[in-house]
């Protein structure tokens, strides 16, 4: 090999580069097949119970962020867009919403 940073290394660098573009170039062309996922089975009629256990999920974490864990049974209460909404209820939106969204993301066997 020539010497580091020499005329003639630098005169090799784009035969180099070229040739380890073919070897990725292979590389990728023979694992192409295994790597590429199944396609998934579509599922139907899940997108409205998903998009209604992320907007329940995303009220309780806003009532959440709102009243916090220190009112939790004192029954202190935020307005959360012009509903008042205490910890229990904002607990219980987001383990809610949570379930909605498992069960929408299941398939059907």
């Amino acid at each position: 090999l020539p010497a580091p940073a020499s005329a003639a290394w630098w005169a090799q660098v784009p035969l180099r580069l070229a040739l380890a573009a073919a070897l990725t170039a292979a590389l990728v062309a023979a694992f192409r097949t295994f790597e590429r996922p199944a396609a998934p089975a579509p599922v139907q009629g899940h997108g409205p119970l998903a998009a209604l256990g992320a907007t329940l999920c995303l009220l309780g974490v806003l009532g959440l962020s709102m009243v916090g864990f220190g009112g939790l049974l004192d029954g202190r209460t935020a307005l959360l867009i012009a509903i008042p909404v205490s910890a229990p209820a904002a607990v219980a939106m987001t383990l809610g919403g949570w379930l909605l969204v498992e069960r929408a993301g299941r398939r059907a066997p």
